[in-house]
């Protein structure tokens, strides 16, 4: 239960950034991210896959975010498509796109930098586009669901046509 514990919510963290995948529907999982949303914006990577996004970047109240090369083209590795959710309904994920090719990175453990691609390295560019719409805007903190509404309407470009 890592997302939802007590010490997150009293720091108010605001905004989780996960880059991980989850293949299939692990309901325990799901039910962690979506308290999580509750409190918080969840900013995830859709995946490298080149095909449907898994957990928790294809569920509906995540953040989910797909990567572009240089030029603002989608990159072929990001999993992208209609999602199935729970209860039976689907959504098109991902909701946003970043820079995520060729990205220059701090390694883990480690004083040196690193060149690396994938929607892990675009999905915390998104995430300092949220805190820094929460500084310009403060009362967002307090109303996640806004928060991902605003920054899906401002960078929103994700369809099944692009």
């Amino acid at each position: 239960h890592w997302l939802t514990t007590e010490a997150m919510i009293e720091m108010r963290a605001g905004i989780i950034n996960a880059s991980l995948e989850a293949d299939g529907i692990d309901l325990n999982l799901w039910s962690q991210f979506d308290r999580a949303a509750e409190l918080m914006l969840v900013v995830a990577a859709s995946g490298n896959k080149g095909k449907t996004p898994t957990l928790p970047g294809g569920m509906a109240t995540v953040l989910s975010v797909g990567a572009t090369d240089r030029g603002g083209n989608i990159c072929d590795f990001t999993s992208r498509g209609d999602v199935a959710q729970p209860g039976g309904s689907t959504v098109y994920k991902p909701d946003v796109y970043a820079p995520g090719k060729d990205i220059i990175s701090a390694r883990a453990n480690r004083n040196d930098y690193t060149v690396d691609s994938g929607t892990s390295m675009a999905a915390p560019i998104i995430a300092g586009v949220a805190a820094l719409t929460i500084a310009r805007d403060p009362w967002l903190a307090d109303d996640p669901g806004a928060l991902h509404a605003a920054l899906k309407g401002r960078f929103g470009t994700a369809s099944k046509g692009a």
